[in-house]
């Protein structure tokens, strides 16, 4: 499915918010979320503008990954969390943070090659790859009757797809609590039930 155009527009001043909804009609992002993305929205477009990338899907994975601080951790992987990086820790200058910004944008275009990034499969396709491509997300993909093309783009991965529907939200029941939607929680672990309750990257991604 390619997606229309006006979802990836460039020209808006603001970030959309009619349709920061969920599944539920919940709010996906909070106001002070959509005011952090607002205020960070000029760096995304120069790094998507540069390697032909969607501000949209950096903004999601700065979400995912830091809760959209202009900062970064201790750990000195910095706001994307690229990992074995050297990036300063502590709250960032506009250059610092442009830096760090560009560089996710070019991970991610190495991470998906020539792909289409307006089209939704692909969309999703970078997140889990950006994330890493677990095998244990694959098969819970397919655990829950997704075919083996569709645990490829990650929709086992509540990194990417959390809070999609019911089957992958840890937030209502059974999904909470019947131990069929998991997440890794720390590097080199395995699956614990339930999922965090953040959105995952792709329902951000469609939120804006």
């Amino acid at each position: 499915e390619r997606m229309p155009m006006q979802f990836f527009a460039y020209y808006s001043a603001n970030t959309t918010t009619d349709k920061n909804k969920d599944y539920r009609g919940l709010e996906i992002l909070t106001s002070s979320e959509l005011l952090l993305i607002n205020s960070n929205k000029r760096f995304y477009q120069n790094a998507g503008n540069a390697y032909g990338v969607p501000w949209r899907i950096i903004a999601a994975i700065h979400y995912r990954e830091y809760r959209l601080k202009k900062a970064g951790p201790s750990n000195g992987n910095g706001p994307y969390q690229i990992w074995g990086s050297n990036y300063p820790v502590g709250d960032y200058t506009d250059a610092q943070f442009q830096d760090a910004t560009n560089d996710a944008a070019k991970f991610i275009k190495e991470k998906v090659g020539n792909r289409d990034l307006y089209v939704s499969d692909n969309i999703k396709y970078a997140f889990f790859s950006y994330n890493g491509m677990a095998a244990s997300y694959k098969n819970q993909a397919k655990n829950l009757g997704f075919t083996d093309a569709q645990a490829n783009i990650g929709e086992g991965s509540p990194y990417v797809m959390n809070r999609a529907d019911a089957k992958r939200d840890p937030t209502v029941e059974p999904t909470k609590s019947n131990n069929t939607w998991g997440q890794i929680k720390s590097d080199g672990g395995s699956l614990e039930y339930p999922a965090n309750t953040d959105y995952g990257a792709y329902i951000v991604c469609m939120a804006l």
